[in-house]
């Protein structure tokens, strides 16, 4: 059966240039130039499908951002976003107050091994550095489950679509091993709803009046999303 459409996701090599990977394909391609990187996947669909069956649209994730590995010069921008440039700490996990050790979390993910599962910074095409994307695990009815997460932290850099894409190209990436992904967030997180709800999360667990945030009582919130779901919105947004 002939698909309309095929997407990619797109990473930063840690050896430099970029790797390409297929939502639900499993064709894998790197090019050492972004820009070479559209007829770099033509060529790629064209060897992998039949004449009759080539997707005629093929879309790239992230086109207006770049996932990759932290590095040396990130470290000025976690202390920045953790000393003066503060505001996303009152959405992120607001109830919480370990700035310090976050910094030296930062510090040390740049000698840890890098792997599939680690962190990722986000950056935009023209090379700044603008927040990360991560995971973690959590126990959800008596299983370790795993769960996405992103921040932004300068406003400016919010609304533009960013998160979004950064997020979706985050759990494509994540689906190479993963049935089932988790998010979670509190009932004043009018955003991050918005961006659950855009991504096709289903809210599964609902604790009422766990989150005290600037004293005012909030839910704290779980959401999943399936491998097959995430694919079947990509593909129908």
């Amino acid at each position: 059966m002939k698909i309309n459409e095929i997407i990619f996701t797109i990473t930063e090599s840690l050896d430099g240039g970029y790797e390409a990977s297929a939502v639900g394909h499993s064709i894998y391609t790197q090019s050492e130039n972004y820009n070479d990187l559209p007829a770099i996947l033509r060529d790629a669909v064209k060897c992998h499908f039949d004449e009759d069956k080539t997707p005629s649209i093929i879309r790239m994730r992230n086109s207006n951002i770049i996932l990759r590995y932290i590095k040396e010069s990130d470290i000025a921008d976690y202390v920045k976003w953790t000393t003066t440039e503060t505001e996303w700490m009152d959405w992120d996990a607001p109830w919480e107050d370990d700035e310090d050790d976050f910094v030296e979390m930062q510090k040390q993910n740049l000698e840890k091994e890098q792997n599939f599962y680690s962190k990722l910074e986000i950056e935009t095409i023209e090379g700044e550095h603008i927040g990360w994307v991560s995971n973690y695990d959590f126990d959800f009815e008596g299983e370790k489950v795993t769960g996405v997460g992103l921040d932004i932290p300068a406003p400016e850099h919010r609304g533009r679509g960013y998160g979004g894409v950064a997020l979706a190209a985050y759990m494509a990436h994540l689906f190479a091993k993963e049935d089932v992904l988790f998010t979670q967030t509190w009932s004043g997180n009018a955003p991050m709803l918005r961006l659950a709800e855009k991504l096709g999360f289903a809210e599964v667990r609902r604790i009422k009046n766990l989150r005290q945030v600037r004293g005012e009582i909030y839910d704290a919130l779980t959401f999943a999303i399936s491998k097959t779901d995430f694919l079947t919105n990509t593909r129908n947004p």
